[in-house]
Formats: C-alpha cells, sequence, structure tokens
C-alpha cells in the first residue's frame, strides 16, 4: 500500500504527495542498511521504521538547520538561558579554586 502524506496549509489548494509502492520498497531497504553501532552485538537500523526515518531525515537535514539559522522566539530565549548557564559554570569552576603567586 502506498504512502500518502497531506498537505494543508490553510492558504493554498490541499495536495497529497505519494510514495509508491515500488519506491517504498526501495525506501524500506535503504532504512535497514541506514545502520548504527550496537555494542556488543552487529549492527542495527538507524530508524526503526520507514516512517521513522522520513521524520528523522527531515528534522537533521531540514528543520534543524533552519531552526539554527532562523531561530524562533522559544528558541531563542532557550539559546540565551544556555549562554548564560555557561557562564554562571564557567564562573563556579573558576571560583573553586585560587592561584596565588609566591
Amino acid at each position: 500500500m502506498p504512502i500518502l502524506i497531506d498537505w494543508n496549509d490553510g492558504t493554498n489548494p490541499a495536495s497529497t504527495f505519494t510514495i509508491p509502492d515500488d519506491a517504498m520498497t526501495s525506501l524500506e531497504l535503504y532504512r535497514q542498511s541506514w545502520t548504527v553501532p550496537n555494542p556488543p552485538g552487529p549492527p542495527v537500523p538507524k530508524y526503526a521504521s520507514l516512517k521513522d526515518m522520513l521524520i528523522g531525515v527531515y528534522k537533521e537535514t531540514v528543520m534543524i538547520p533552519a531552526l539554527t539559522a532562523y531561530p524562533t522566539p522559544s528558541i531563542q530565549t532557550a539559546m540565551a538561558g544556555v549562554t548564560t548557564a555557561q557562564s554562571v559554570l564557567v564562573a563556579a569552576y573558576n571560583a573553586s579554586f585560587t592561584v596565588s603567586e609566591s
């Protein structure tokens, strides 16, 4: 059975993206060949399902780079919090010892 992905952005006419059966077979074989280490056993597929692979690749190659280049307000707030936390951590490390010269 083919996979149907519906696109409805509320502005343009809705459309459906179809992945036909023969392409799904190729994608599934590709998913199975894309492995990651699994010590001490043999490598395992990086993604558990075809859906996981499509979403994972979209996230890694489109969403994360886009959000990194053009962060949303909530991501900007989180990034500012990380920067502040890193500064506080460095200050705590520096305060944990003193160097005196004789």
